[in-house]
């Protein structure tokens, strides 16, 4: 587990949620998310599309990257919109990587609503056509076509043909965008089935990919790109994570109605060489560790 210093979590040590970001305030978190980074954050994750996290200006978000730039660690940032105004928010990630020259991740790229789907392989080429210039900007994608607010089927709120078109982005790898609440609680099946769901759907069903390419996406792309240097990759002197499987073995179980299930079909996991799952079933071996970001040592 490696984890990023939030900006809601950082205004908090210092102003109430409804309170304006002054620059004293920003001067103090720009420090504290400079510690944050020197004692071994990953980086900073911020949710503009998010109360309060949306009160940040395009200002206020390019001092912040500067912070991130200057240690070298990763900036992810969840657009302001991921509908109506997504081509806006678009341009405004760009903006702010090119500015500061920080490595960008900009969280899920998809088209919310089915009258914002056309606008999806615009943002694609705004973010295509940053990289070319030399931008660091990359993306991620998750499986799913309803996000964890979706309550109504009808909605039609994300299409599986731009989630394709995403997951084809040579800079796009996988997430499952999500988390658990106190006691392995969740509210939406991709926090237990996303790999497993991407790899039956898209992989194995939809033959979409090829297996390397989709196992890259969900391994050594995220390693790298958070720049863990000796996992994502079966090699000699890497850390053992390893996941033993059979594509035809892979049975997803969660669902919108019941989401807290695990999958099935996931033989063998290693994890630091140790066995979490072992014939298919769960050992208790608990050997994962906490990962810690070396400052201006990236890949």
């Amino acid at each position: 587990v490696g984890t990023l210093i939030g900006l809601k979590a950082l205004r908090q040590m210092f102003i109430s949620d409804g309170a304006a970001l002054t620059p004293a305030v920003l001067k103090k978190i720009c420090a504290q998310t400079a510690a944050a980074i020197d004692a071994g954050a990953f980086g900073l994750s911020v949710g503009l599309e998010y109360y309060p996290q949306n009160k940040t200006t395009t200002e206020q978000m390019l001092k912040l990257a500067e912070v991130v730039a200057a240690k070298g660690a990763i900036l992810t940032c969840h657009s302001r919109s991921e509908s109506n105004s997504l081509i806006a928010a678009v341009a405004e990630a760009v903006q702010i990587a090119e500015t500061t020259g920080v490595k960008f991740q900009y969280s899920h790229l998809k088209a919310y609503g089915q009258a914002n789907w056309d606008k999806q392989p615009q943002a694609a080429q705004l973010l295509t056509e940053a990289r070319a210039r030399g931008v660091d900007i990359m993306t991620d994608v998750h499986g799913y076509t309803f996000s964890s607010w979706d309550f109504n089927t009808n909605n039609n709120p994300i299409s599986e043909d731009n989630i394709i078109a995403a997951l084809r982005l040579p800079y796009a790898m996988v997430i499952s965008d999500s988390g658990l609440y106190a006691g392995g609680r969740a509210n939406h099946p991709r926090a237990y089935a996303n790999a497993t769901y991407v790899l039956t759907k898209y992989l194995r069903d939809g033959k979409y990919f090829d297996i390397q390419t989709m196992i890259k996406k969900m391994t050594l792309m995220p390693a790298r790109r958070m720049g863990i240097k000796d996992r994502g990759l079966l090699k000699t002197g890497s850390f053992a994570d390893i996941a033993v499987f059979k594509l035809e073995d892979l049975q997803v179980l969660a669902t919108r109605g019941n989401p807290m299930v695990l999958s099935k079909g996931m033989h063998y996991v290693f994890v630091n060489g140790r066995p979490a799952v072992f014939k298919g079933k769960i050992t208790g071996e608990k050997s994962g560790k906490a990962l810690k970001f070396t400052v201006n040592t990236v890949n």
